[in-house]
């Protein structure tokens, strides 16, 4: 589990730098007493340690330790008596939501770019070539000079790799 997590603090890291990350660890009902939260959240420090703490949103609670997860009751969903940290969870996403730094909600997207978004995200090939992309923006209508912002903000927001450069491609390939 801990390999997985990394896996996506990395891929956050490269794909959507700045972006809040909020872990959450689900079937409290299972692991129900604070100690075990406490032992969960020490073993998520001493095994991710510096990428946990750059890029997680920790949970601080009144009067004990804050833990690096959201430990979430989730057999309670729609229950008369939900679990309290459902609560505090969604005002720490309405909080990291109206500070956002890098601004991923302010950002106005023309509707163009989306429809070439669907059309990305249906493709079989994992690799187009600038020309593809050329032909694919012009079929949709999208003004030659939004192409590269385009790439660049999809780029920056994880959804795909665009690189300007051989130089780039070079030193963001896979080895």
């Amino acid at each position: 589990a801990a390999e997985m997590i990394r896996y996506w603090l990395n891929s956050l890291a490269l794909h959507a730098k700045g972006a809040p990350i909020l872990l959450v660890g689900t079937h409290k009902d299972q692991v129900k007493s604070s100690e075990e939260h406490q032992q969960i959240s020490d073993v998520l420090l001493e095994i991710l340690g510096d990428r946990l703490v750059e890029q997680v949103t920790p949970f601080a609670k009144e009067q004990e330790d804050g833990l690096w997860f959201y430990p979430i009751d989730n057999s309670l969903s729609g229950a008369q008596n939900p679990d309290p940290v459902v609560a505090e969870l969604r005002q720490a996403i309405e909080l990291v939501a109206k500070e956002d730094p890098e601004e991923y909600l302010e950002r106005p997207i023309p509707i163009r770019w989306r429809g070439i978004l669907d059309i990305l995200l249906k493709q079989e090939e994992s690799f187009l070539t600038m020309t593809e992309m050329k032909r694919m923006a012009a079929e949709q209508c999208l003004p030659a000079w939004q192409l590269m912002p385009m790439l660049e903000m999809f780029h920056e927001l994880g959804v795909l790799f665009h690189f300007s450069t051989p130089a780039e491609l070079r030193a963001n390939g896979s080895r």
